[in-house]
């Protein structure tokens, strides 16, 4: 008979996904649960437990007994509050929020106080639907059913769940069974456990073993394939034949490896190898060759903070536009937009502004109903990440404005550690008008522009020098 260290839940399965590492971890008792999580994840955490007894409430759910359990299943009704559930054949267990009994169908319920669908909630269901189908009676496509918060209201959605989730749950598995039984080496994360709690281990540990995952855009699937290929290290990368690589990638079905991006991950490699930044052989200039607007935004529903700094040499001059209501969101942008119109020959330099800062420009626009207010902005915008993306390595393990600002030794005067404290003390400022917040919030804005600025500097000298 296989052990009780065989059988998983939707709760082991979904740690695995999140960190490897920390999910072994904390299976084996070294770190707490505590640890995994960070202040805005443990409010996110209780807002989800509220969310749910109001989704529960509202709806007067109906509770399944044991003894009731095998008549329900064939009924036409959905419920709430399931009992247990076990598919020995796959050995796994649990407990879906409820269930659309659909006449045995069996369509999982989950209840999620987030507004969108996303890719976990996807392997939550694909668990759910694997978990029950030993009860179903009636063969059925796979979907199930997501109750969002949408207004602060349920919002009730029918989700189909895809053949490669349900393989992908498949697959996951037996890996979470041999981590739990094998241990699971540390790897470059983004995880609380990995970059906060055991940041000293995890990097000691990587770096020795010049680990594959050290390479930008290896993340822990590719990392895992890697190993399989007989590449664990970034520097047996710097060997491999790069179209073959490619190819073996694509042959797995991992589409996205083109070559260009094994030619990326070899430079990275060589950016570790010689210690410094290396750039690509066909880089371009970063296209700011004067004075320029930098911009940095803070955002949640709405733009509450814009920072911008006119740069001209050595001449620095800096505004941070702050908003508490949407009268204040609408003055700000108009003054934003003002300031760009002032200076038509500048570019607008960024980083990753184009996955964040410019579509929340937009959609900013667009609630105020003057969307064609950032399009000058737009199309003088200058992504210095996305810049750097394409065309350089450094030695570092990530290329976030903080790491990258680190590894040139911008000092950060702000003891707001991140974005996500940041949006929780803004949340804190609305409820008391605290005006100390509002400085301690602006001094952070502040510390990503001074980054941005040096960062600017230097890709524009690497860029025109080389290195």
């Amino acid at each position: 008979m296989a052990g009780k260290g065989t059988w998983v839940t939707k709760t082991d399965l979904l740690r695995y996904v999140r960190c490897p590492y920390a999910f072994w971890l904390l299976a084996t008792g070294r770190i707490s649960f505590d640890d995994t999580v960070t202040e805005f994840q443990q409010r996110l955490l209780t807002d989800g437990v509220e969310f749910q007894a109001l989704v529960e409430s509202s709806l007067a759910p109906i509770v399944i007994k044991q003894d009731e359990r095998k008549q329900l299943l064939t009924e036409e009704i959905a419920v709430l509050g399931t009992p247990h559930f076990e598919n020995r054949a796959l050995r796994i267990r649990g407990q879906p929020d409820g269930i659309d009994m659909a006449g045995g169908a069996l369509y999982p319920i989950e209840v999620k106080s987030h507004k969108n669908t996303e890719r976990i909630d996807e392997l939550e269901l694909a668990f759910y639907w694997l978990l029950l189908a030993p009860y179903r009676t009636r063969e059925v496509k796979p979907e199930g059913r997501l109750i969002l918060r949408r207004d602060g209201n349920p919002f009730p959605l029918t989700v189909p769940i895809a053949d490669h989730r349900i393989a992908e749950v498949r697959a996951l598995l037996p890996q979470v069974r041999k981590a739990r039984r094998y241990g699971v080496k540390p790897r470059v994360c983004r995880c609380r456990v990995c970059s906060s709690v055991r940041r000293d281990e995890v990097l000691t540990s990587v770096i020795r073993r010049k680990d594959n995952s050290m390479v930008f855009g290896v993340g822990r699937e590719y990392s895992r394939v890697l190993d399989e290929f007989g590449l664990a290290t970034w520097q047996s990368l710097l060997g491999a034949n790069v179209d073959d690589l490619a190819t073996q990638f694509s042959e797995r079905g991992y589409k996205a490896v083109a070559t260009a991006e094994v030619r990326r991950w070899q430079l990275h490699a060589q950016s570790y190898q010689l210690g410094g930044p290396v750039l690509s052989a066909d880089a371009t200039p970063l296209p700011v060759p004067g004075p320029y607007i930098a911009l940095d935004l803070e955002y949640d529903s709405t733009v509450w903070l814009i920072g911008t700094c006119l740069v001209d040499g050595e001449a620095r001059d800096y505004e941070a536009l702050w908003a508490n209501s949407a009268a204040e969101e609408k003055a700000n942008l108009t003054r934003l937009a003002e300031l760009v119109a002032t200076h038509p020959e500048l570019p607008v330099v960024t980083w990753a502004g184009d996955s964040a800062d410019i579509p929340n420009l937009r959609k900013a626009a667009l609630r105020h109903r003057c969307p064609q207010m950032f399009d000058d902005l737009g199309a003088r915008h200058v992504d210095a990440y996305r810049w750097l993306y394409q065309n350089l390595r450094l030695p570092i393990t990530g290329f976030t404005l903080k790491e990258v600002g680190k590894y040139y030794g911008v000092p950060r005067l702000s003891m707001v550690a991140d974005g996500f404290q940041a949006l929780l003390l803004y949340q804190e400022q609305r409820e008391t008008n605290d005006q100390t917040i509002r400085s301690r919030l602006v001094d952070y804005n502040r510390d990503d522009l001074d980054a941005l600025i040096e960062v600017t500097g230097q890709l524009r000298q690497l860029s025109a020098f080389g290195t």
